[in-house]
């Protein structure tokens, strides 16, 4: 199998050679490694294609993510962002402070502002050199971390307990923006969407608010990435054992992600054999201090706990530190190929 025949055969619940492996990495691990600036990462389409292109080379993942940061959503709408030369992009200001301005605002064509434009050709062009050999993602950052930058976290929280028309129109716009933003890099050749939504765990919501404010703008954005033929991860993102049940119930999820704060042998044992999981190796104790043994033990672990029957995909619980050693990062991927050929004879966990 190629890279991109290993990813789609786990994700849709078929058994690969071996254990896949998209550690979902960002800006500045793929611009450190290629060389180059994180701002250019972002603003210049060839230099975010090629940092990624020599990611893959480096490392052999079976799996590659690009798209737009939450901070970077505001921009859509008139907002400023500030782009670092070695940093990730980060916002200014809300731009948007009363319901009446969220209730004039429309979600815009992505292709129209620049640093949109920039990630959606940058998709396009590893969809042309690599697309046919390795899966190609988009980053969608989840409805609530862009509800966050759209109204700021002052304004989501007070809004939760006293204006919650407030919240919900930011979620409907945040959804609206991404769904627009996810169809257009599968336009341009991804094939899934990562979905991240710190804001909407448990570190931020309550199970209730869960159910009543996070869960049907989920499910609206997961039909819909669906509906236009993609495969569709789910990533809750810190401390997710109290909504584990709810976020089954999310319609068109394909594979779920969870933090290292998640076993993901629990998680095993609550959605069974047939689930696909996303392996949650420790992005700081494990791959930023740890050794390449300590990778490779916690990979393996990974892989007797939730990898048995196949339906996993190796990756770190949240993202990944900038300045992680690039040799953990390559002893993830040869520990998948060590302990992840199928038919399993030697797992640990």
């Amino acid at each position: 199998m190629n890279p991109k025949e290993r990813f789609i055969a786990a994700m849709r619940g078929q058994e690969p050679d071996f254990v896949p492996a998209d550690p979902c990495l960002d800006s500045i691990v793929p611009a450190r490694a290629a060389g180059v600036r994180v701002d250019q990462f972002y603003l210049d389409p060839q230099v975010c294609a090629q940092a990624l292109l020599a990611t893959h080379e480096m490392f052999g993942f079976d799996g590659i993510q690009l798209g737009c940061g939450s901070g970077q959503y505001p921009e859509l709408f008139g907002g400023r962002c500030v782009y670092p030369e070695d940093s990730y992009p980060i916002r200014e200001e809300p731009v948007f402070t009363t319901k009446e301005e969220l209730d004039r605002a429309q979600a815009p064509d992505p292709h129209q502002v620049p640093v949109f434009r920039s990630m959606i050709e940058a998709t396009r062009l590893l969809s042309e050199r690599i697309g046919d050999r390795v899966a190609i993602g988009a980053r969608t950052p989840g409805t609530f971390n862009v509800v966050r930058a759209l109204i700021g976290v002052d304004a989501l929280l007070r809004g939760l307990a006293t204006d919650p028309g407030l919240v919900h129109r930011a979620a409907e716009l945040a959804c609206e923006c991404l769904i627009a933003a996810g169809k257009a890099y599968l336009e341009a050749g991804a094939i899934y969407v990562h979905y991240p939504d710190a804001v909407s765990s448990p570190a931020f919501l309550s199970p209730r608010q869960y159910r009543e404010f996070a869960m049907p703008y989920h499910a609206r954005f997961f039909t819909a990435m669906k509906e236009a033929g993609a495969l569709t991860v789910y990533h809750p993102c810190g401390g997710e054992y109290p909504i584990l049940c709810e976020i089954r119930e999310v319609p068109g999820v394909d594979a779920y992600h969870f933090s290292e704060l998640v076993d993901v042998g629990v998680a095993r044992q609550i959605y069974g054999p047939e689930a696909v999981l996303w392996g949650n190796v420790d992005p700081h104790v494990t791959m930023l201090m740890g050794s390449p043994e300590d990778v490779e033990q916690q990979v393996a672990a990974i892989i007797g706990k939730a990898g048995r029957m196949g339906n996993l995909v190796m990756c770190l619980g949240c993202s990944t530190p900038g300045n992680t050693p690039l040799e953990n990062l390559k002893a993830l991927a040869q520990a998948c190929r060590e302990h992840g050929r199928y038919p399993l004879v030697r797992v640990t966990g």
